[in-house]
């Protein structure tokens, strides 16, 4: 019997096939169902905030891949801020994944034409990196 974790990430991997296949309004649905169960999970379990994250960070790229580029700004700004809270328990563990959502961050931030927080972003990511 898979666990919620495996369901979920099975869930993730659905998504990104889904995607790849150009069935993005599928590949929302999917994931936006990953979302909603780590929410749950995660209410109860703080351990699972990173996979959460990951959640967000996949929900958008999903809504970008749609033009749904505010929805994948408010998306990615909570990935960011779950990441950030992380990082301050083991910022070896999660750097990676912070400076993989600020990229995200920036790039949805591009898209909106605010290219000075895309900028900041982008920097913040380089330097997380480090």
């Amino acid at each position: 019997m898979l666990s919620w974790k495996q369901l979920i990430s099975s869930l993730h991997n659905l998504s990104k096939r889904l995607s790849d296949l150009g069935r993005r309004e599928d590949a929302l649905e999917i994931i936006l169902e990953a979302v909603n169960l780590f929410r749950r999970l995660a209410a109860e379990r703080p351990d699972l905030h990173a996979d959460l994250a990951e959640s967000l960070n996949s929900l958008s790229r999903r809504l970008l891949d749609l033009g749904c580029r505010e929805d994948a700004l408010e998306a990615i700004r909570e990935a960011v801020d779950l990441r950030r809270q992380l990082v301050v328990d083991d910022p070896t563990a999660f750097n990676r994944y912070l400076a993989c959502s600020l990229r995200n961050l920036s790039v949805c931030l591009s898209d909106l034409g605010c290219h000075d927080e895309a900028f900041e972003a982008a920097q913040e990511a380089e330097n997380v990196s480090r």
